[in-house]
């Protein structure tokens, strides 16, 4: 099969690009933990420096949250630490996060390709030191990633796609005497953190079309279990 479809009026490439911009996505939440006892450098240097760099792998695709997801886009995160208990005059904690731009996308069922975007502004998020998060955060502890002019299409291919989930991010706890909004006191003890979870919002293909047949085929198949 030429992978062809003539009633389209655009040359072979337009119509798979067409085809792939008009496929339509899923969304899921995803929770990548880091511990102290399992990734003990990370807790080292961010108890040392106050920083440290994370990253949620693609490989192998079994333990990277979504092993049958393609494509995976990153639309929100939260984040927060877990461990003993800090003063009490500590409620609420601070931590930046940035985006460093090395990108995974898996594109096939062994295929994965890396390359870099961009890196993000840094976003600061905050979260109660006495209510943290067991499962899923609430609607107003998401903070968004990727702009809501960059993900409110039906395309994953949109002027400027959403970043991968699987990168590196720079993440910071900032401590001064003169604490405040976005701050923390020096009385925060970071050797009392023991995990850090990293929630993220995706979108995602559940499939991958290959070729232009494949394309409109998990199309067709799409538009029959979704007829409305």
């Amino acid at each position: 099969s030429s992978g062809i479809n003539a009633e389209w009026p655009l040359r072979p490439g337009e119509q798979f690009q067409s085809c792939i911009q008009t496929f339509h996505h899923s969304q899921s939440t995803l929770k990548f933990v880091f511990t102290k006892a399992k990734n003990p450098d990370i807790f080292a240097t961010l108890e040392k420096t106050g920083e440290a760099v994370i990253r949620p792998n693609l490989l192998p695709y079994e333990a990277n949250g979504c092993p049958n997801c393609y494509n995976v886009r990153l639309l929100e995160i939260y984040v927060e630490f877990t461990g003993q208990a800090q003063k009490t005059s500590i409620d609420e904690i601070y931590v930046n996060v940035k985006y460093l731009g090395d990108n995974e996308f898996r594109r096939g069922v062994n295929d994965s390709v890396r390359f870099v975007q961009l890196p993000g502004q840094p976003k600061s998020l905050s979260f109660s030191s006495r209510h943290l998060v067991t499962s899923n955060p609430s609607d107003d502890q998401w903070q968004y990633f990727c702009s809501k002019a960059e993900d409110n299409s039906d395309s994953l291919f949109v002027q400027r796609a959403c970043k991968s989930v699987y990168a590196s991010y720079y993440i910071n706890v900032p401590r001064s005497e003169h604490h405040g909004i976005g701050t923390n006191s020096l009385d925060l003890d970071i050797s009392k953190f023991e995990e850090f979870n990293f929630y993220a919002k995706i979108q995602y293909w559940p499939t991958y079309p290959e070729s232009m047949d494949g394309c409109l085929r998990a199309r067709t198949e799409y538009l029959r279990k979704h007829p409305n």
